[in-house]
């Protein structure tokens, strides 16, 4: 147990990565430091997480990565992004300002005799201003034996520029050797133009795709109103004990958990439903923190300490989801971890190859060929094709209010065969109501009895209890030890004498004894008999009946899973007019169920909300926990629904297809791409048709299809 706490996990900022091979070699430089077990780094949302032994020095992360040629911040600090966007803007502008013109000139005046002075000149600021972080990059990847997209891109640009310089300045001493006299100025400038205007397009889409998880994991918390003695004092979020009573103003930011013990507002919980209409919320009702305190003052008892809000348990899934890499994905690091010495292998060969032919201009092609295969090959895309999608269908996901907690579930889902739904606070509303009571002795005594057990509990069957006899409570009594028992209820001694608390099995497996009139009834009961009876009525959810209708007409078969009786069970199946039910299961028997199911080669999801369905939960195919559930269910399931609307399920069914589609797509495209582009590039067509890809259009595809990557990602974002 002390091991398990001693290991840590943490989330940091990363600065400077261009490209998925960037990836890897910040995951092996910190993978190489001492105590850290692992080291996973997300493209798409520029972080790395990192489990540890022990708490790693932050100096020593930020030294060695700054050595690797980047930089490491922590998450939730200032970063350099705005700084990071307005460089990037101001060498693009620069590259376009002299790469329209040299583009234009190339393409226009090649023949003209001061072509290679006039190229020369627009050229040079492109490449030793626009494009020299590339040439650093590429510097600092050499002295630690790697190289990356751009070490490609540096080696590409350096040698088309070097060789014109060359050429131009000194070409009367090699036109003897047969060499013709021709400059890739152009090429060069070019280049690193749509390099960046590949890397500005990808820059403000990853950006669109990540604000909302971005919002949820970095926004900036505000100072909370605690009332200590009488007093109101501020304090940070995380310096908010758990019992506290925090003041929230009107316009302010709720940023703890709690109970409202005075006050009344409109809640506006967008952030975490994806509903924009606010919520009207008074005593005794819940508040979550990230949700905003519209027109009322509230004061709050916090029920957890502020590291541990729903909230924040949501943002560490998120993390967490974000870090985990699919099995796709860990094949296409792999490759990408090989691919860039490959190319410049291939651009040797391509160049050795052409230069030895007997073909006229063979100079000329054996310089264009190898360029375009190191332009063209750039594994952008390769490394973008997975995380983008993922974060994309992450925001989009949040619009319906839900939130991942398993990424593996992406890789097989699919519209379920069979949907199985637990009834009481999924199906049924969280607050059933007691339609009739009957007490067979002392109401004083067994209601006093009924307060003690019940009043901690997170049950809606308890708080409909505790609502219904909280008036007559007149001594407030206490037990001694209480068990529950899963899917029956629970057993408690108070003052020496045990009772059992719960459905009428559990009353028949204490004491023997049925109670068959009462069989659909909450009972209590002790040594000497039955003390008092309950029928507890629940209320269908608004849409409940349209979201099954909608179920059947996508040729998915609904189903109820329940604990409670038969008969209440048969009421609310036959109100949404669903065939099959069960009543009385127990967690196992759930369980069970689930693997019958999936036995028959069926696709499942549940859909619940209890600590009795955690079990059905781990076992679907696909789980998904209503927000207002229990703790375990909600650490079980795959997905969490925040607002408890089952109005979302179906979208929510066919948004983690389409991302699994477009995860696919992207894979294929950016193989295919890189299958396709590098023959041409190697000059495949150039005997039979006498084509050649310019350096310059190579580098516009490279930067196309990483593009086309995010555009097909953000179709996730903008679909309904």
């Amino acid at each position: 147990m002390n091991l398990f706490k001693l290991r840590m996990q943490k989330t940091y900022k990363v600065e400077g990565m261009m490209c998925a091979g960037c990836v890897a070699t910040v995951e092996k430089t910190l993978s190489k430091i001492p105590n850290i077990e692992k080291a996973t780094v997300n493209y798409a949302t520029e972080t790395a997480t990192i489990t540890s032994a022990q708490n790693i020095d932050f100096d020593i992360l930020r030294k060695e990565i700054k050595n690797a040629g980047y930089e490491i911040k922590k998450l939730g600090g200032e970063t350099n992004d705005d700084s990071f966007k307005k460089s990037l803007k101001l060498r693009l502008v620069v590259s376009l300002i002299f790469g329209i013109p040299l583009f234009a000139w190339g393409m226009l005046f090649m023949g003209s005799s001061y072509f290679g002075y006039v190229s020369f000149i627009l050229a040079s600021p492109i490449v030793l201003f626009s494009g020299y972080k590339y040439y650093t990059s590429a510097i600092q990847q050499l002295k630690n034996r790697k190289a990356n997209m751009d070490t490609l891109v540096a080696l590409s640009t350096s040698v088309a520029y070097i060789y014109s310089l060359i050429i131009l300045f000194l070409g009367d001493l090699f036109i003897s050797e047969g060499i013709t006299k021709h400059v890739y100025f152009e090429s060069a400038g070019v280049i690193i133009m749509f390099v960046l205007i590949g890397k500005w397009i990808e820059t403000h889409a990853k950006t669109i795709a990540a604000k909302k998880i971005k919002d949820l994991l970095l926004e900036k918390k505000e100072l909370v109103t605690v009332i200590l003695n009488g007093d109101e004092i501020k304090l940070e979020p995380e310096e908010v004990e758990k019992d506290s009573t925090v003041l929230v103003k009107p316009g302010e930011k709720i940023w703890v958990d709690g109970e409202i013990i005075d006050g009344n507002s409109e809640i506006d919980e967008s952030l975490l439903t994806g509903e924009s209409k606010p919520i009207f919320k008074t005593k005794k009702d819940y508040v979550y923190a990230g949700t905003l305190n519209t027109n009322g003052i509230l004061y709050i008892k916090t029920k957890h300490a502020a590291n541990d809000t729903f909230l924040s348990r949501i943002a560490q899934k998120v993390q967490d989801i974000q870090s985990q890499k699919s099995t796709v994905q860990e094949f296409a690091d792999k490759v990408i971890a090989v691919f860039v010495p490959i190319i410049l292998l291939m651009s040797i060969a391509t160049f050795i190859f052409w230069k030895i032919s007997n073909l006229d201009y063979s100079d000329d092609i054996a310089f264009i060929t190898s360029i375009s295969v190191l332009v063209i090959a750039c594994p952008c895309a390769l490394g973008l094709a997975t995380p983008v999608a993922l974060v994309a269908g992450l925001g989009k996901l949040s619009d319906y209010g839900a939130f991942m907690s398993n990424r593996n579930v992406i890789s097989t889902a699919k519209i379920p065969d069979v949907v199985v739904f637990d009834k009481t606070g999924t199906l049924t509303k969280n607050s059933p109501i007691i339609e009739k009571i009957e007490y067979f002795g002392d109401k004083e005594r067994i209601n006093n009895v009924l307060y003690a057990l019940e009043k901690n509990s997170e049950h809606q069957i308890a708080k409909a209890i505790i609502s219904h006899i909280q008036e007559g409570i007149t001594k407030k009594l206490k037990y001694d030890e209480i068990i529950i028992v899963p899917g029956l209820g629970i057993i408690a001694e108070i003052e020496t004498r045990k009772y059992a608390l719960g459905n009428h099995n559990l009353i028949v497996r204490e004491y023997g004894v049925e109670y068959t009139e009462f069989k659909d009834f909450v009972l209590l009961a002790d040594e000497n008999g039955l003390l008092c009876a309950f029928r507890v009525k629940d209320e269908l959810k608004e849409g409940a009946k349209n979201q099954i209708d909608e179920l059947k007409k996508m040729g998915v078969e609904p189903c109820i899973l329940s604990g409670d009786s038969e008969q209440n069970v048969k009421e609310i199946a036959m109100d949404l007019g669903i065939i099959k039910y069960i009543g009385g299961a127990l967690p196992l028997d759930k369980l069970e169920y689930i693997k019958t199911l999936q036995a028959q080669n069926k696709y499942v999801a549940f859909i619940g909300d209890g600590f009795n369905d955690s079990p059905a939960l781990a076992q679907a195919d696909l789980s998904i926990a209503m927000g207002s559930g229990t703790d375990i269910a909600i650490n079980t399931a795959d997905i969490i629904l925040m607002n408890s609307d089952l109005s979302r399920i179906n979208s929510i069914f066919k948004l983690l297809h389409r991302i699994k589609k477009v995860t696919k797509e992207n894979l294929f495209w950016a193989f295919i791409y890189n299958l396709i582009g590098i023959p041409i590039a190697a000059g495949i067509l150039y005997t039979s048709n006498k084509f050649l890809l310019n350096p310059s259009i190579a580098a516009a595809a490279m930067a196309f299809s990483s593009l086309s990557v995010v555009l097909n990602s953000l179709r996730l974002s903008l679909r309904k």
